[in-house]
């Protein structure tokens, strides 16, 4: 079984990226791969509680939800989610440090981001 984490780094309000790389991180959740979902930078913003079709974006909320329903981890760097004002994530989150999410990207076997 390999490690896979997938790094959203970007904003969900100005790309279609982000939602992309989610649906694809549930396709590697059917394989034997141990899958985690890792937002840093502006990637936290999808843990805000917004209405997508009001902006014309994409509704991540669920991706998300579901893949921590199939025993993905999703986890949120701290020092991102302060910078940016989350006190509260719209998702239930583990929250990691900046050093402890270097630690978990150099553990993984592959390492997919946006």
């Amino acid at each position: 079984m390999k490690e896979v984490t997938t790094l959203i780094r970007q904003s969900p309000f100005n790309s279609a990226l982000p939602a992309e790389v989610l649906r694809m991180t549930m396709g590697l959740i059917l394989s034997e791969n141990k899958v985690q979902v890792v937002l840093t930078e502006d990637g936290v913003q999808l843990l805000r509680a917004v209405l997508p079709e009001r902006i014309g974006g994409q509704d991540v909320k669920r991706h998300l939800e579901t893949l921590g329903e199939l025993g993905c981890d999703i986890i949120a760097e701290v020092e991102s989610l302060d910078a940016r004002g989350i006190g509260d994530p719209a998702i239930e989150v583990m929250r990691k440090s900046r050093s402890e999410i270097a630690e978990l990207l150099a553990a993984s076997d592959t390492v997919l981001g946006v």
